[in-house]
């Protein structure tokens, strides 16, 4: 079974950017990851062909081949929003901003599973087309305010130039022309392993899972637009430095969803 927000928890969530719900709100905003079996790979109800560039014995597993307790989950938090380092003249994403909620599960020598079943972003005039879990690579450390490559792989499209490997499992959401909001969930995540991006071998894919749950501070999560792209790209060399990003922030594991929507409930009293 995927991992999935309430509705009351989605909330809060994205009260979280806007400012209508306190920070021990957020603190207490977490999902069990005994409540719940998360899977980066394809669940009984979806399917997925086989991308180019897959290694030939790579293959899509479904829940059932795995134990859960052979992992170690945690939840993490991103607030998001358009900085100051993706900001050009005339930018139509200059006013995004949301949110993206993630499920990471490191397993020792197995694959490691990470699934952002909730993500949302809003004040969109343009087209989400990849998404990144980034590592600062400069010396402020600081998600925040930092640069760095991709080091995790989560919704995109193939081909568009902003695809290291393996490439992504599945697209991101389109855009609602009418609410200007995307609401981009399922998202199947891949650890990013590629020759042409020194940090991304430097450690195995459970190593950076658990680099993330103890250093989450210097990471971040940057979703980008065709508009950011098209910009960037025209620049040599090409950066793409996003639309909307925000540091990752580690929640506490100890409240079920259950705990967390009765714990809504008691604030609105």
């Amino acid at each position: 079974m995927k991992l999935r927000l309430t509705t009351s928890a989605a909330a809060v969530l994205l009260g979280a950017f806007s400012g209508t719900v306190s920070a021990a709100s957020l603190r207490s905003a977490s999902l069990s990851s005994d409540s719940a079996s998360v899977d980066v790979y394809a669940s009984e109800e979806d399917t997925h062909e086989k991308m180019p560039g897959d290694d030939d014995d790579f293959h899509y597993h479904s829940n059932d081949d795995y134990d859960d307790d052979d992992y170690e989950c945690f939840n993490v938090f991103a607030n998001m929003k358009h900085n100051a380092l993706q900001n050009y003249e005339n930018s139509p994403d200059m006013k995004a901003k949301g949110y993206t909620s993630c499920t990471l599960c490191s397993g020792g020598g197995r694959h490691p599973k990470v699934t952002c079943n909730d993500a949302l972003v809003t004040n969109l005039y343009t087209t989400v087309i990849v998404s990144h879990f980034h590592f600062c690579t400069d010396l402020s450390h600081d998600g925040e305010t930092c640069s760095g490559p991709p080091v995790i792989n989560c919704c995109g499209t193939n081909g568009t130039g902003i695809d290291p490997a393996p490439g992504y499992i599945k697209k991101c959401a389109e855009t609602d022309t009418t609410t200007h909001m995307a609401a981009i969930g399922d998202m199947m995540c891949q650890v990013v392993d590629d020759e042409n991006i020194p940090v991304t071998q430097s450690m195995t894919a459970s190593q950076r899972i658990q680099d993330i749950k103890k250093n989450p501070h210097q990471y971040y999560f940057n979703f980008h637009s065709r508009s950011s792209w098209a910009h960037w790209a025209s620049i040599p060399p090409p950066d793409p430095k996003g639309m909307c990003r925000g540091r990752i922030e580690l929640l506490p594991s100890s409240s079920t969803a259950v705990e967390m929507e009765r714990e809504l409930g008691d604030e609105e009293k």
